[in-house]
C-alpha cells in the first residue's frame, strides 16, 4: 500500500496536469469565441459578393432577353416579313435547345421576348408600307 506521502506527490502531481489541461481548455474555448466572432464578418462579407454576382447575374439575364427581342426584331425587318419570321423561330427553337441541352437551362422568358420581337418587327414593317 503507497504511504501518505507518495499520496500527497501523485495529487499534486495530477492538480498540476489539470491546471494544464484546463489553462489548454480555456485557450481552445477563447480561439473558438474568437472564431464564432468574426463568422457574422465574413458572411456579411459572402452576401456583399453574393448579391453582387446576383446583380449580374440578373443584368445578363435582362440583356439576353433583350437580345432576343432585337435579334427577331432585325429578322423581320432586314429580310422579307415571311422569310424573316421564319428566322426568328428558326433563332428561337435553335436558341432554347442549345440552351437545354447543352447549358440545361432554357427559359420560357427567350419564347417571350422572341415574340415580342418577331411582333413588332411585323407591326413596324406594316407601318413602313
Amino acid at each position: 500500500m503507497a504511504d501518505l506521502k507518495d499520496l500527497y506527490a501523485e495529487y499534486g502531481r495530477l492538480v498540476v496536469e489539470a491546471e494544464i489541461l484546463n489553462n489548454k481548455i480555456l485557450e481552445v474555448k477563447r480561439q473558438i469565441a474568437e472564431e464564432l466572432n468574426k463568422l457574422p464578418a465574413q458572411q456579411a462579407e459572402k452576401k456583399r459578393w453574393s448579391d453582387s454576382s446576383n446583380s449580374k447575374m440578373k443584368f445578363l439575364y435582362t440583356m439576353d432577353k433583350i437580345l432576343h427581342f432585337l435579334i427577331c426584331l432585325l429578322l423581320i425587318i432586314i429580310f422579307d416579313i415571311k422569310f424573316g419570321i421564319l428566322l426568328s423561330i428558326i433563332f428561337s427553337v435553335s436558341k432554347e435547345l442549345i440552351d437545354k441541352f447543352i447549358f440545361k437551362g432554357g427559359s420560357i422568358g427567350d419564347f417571350i421576348a422572341d415574340l415580342l420581337g418577331i411582333i413588332t418587327g411585323v407591326l413596324m414593317r406594316w407601318m413602313i408600307k
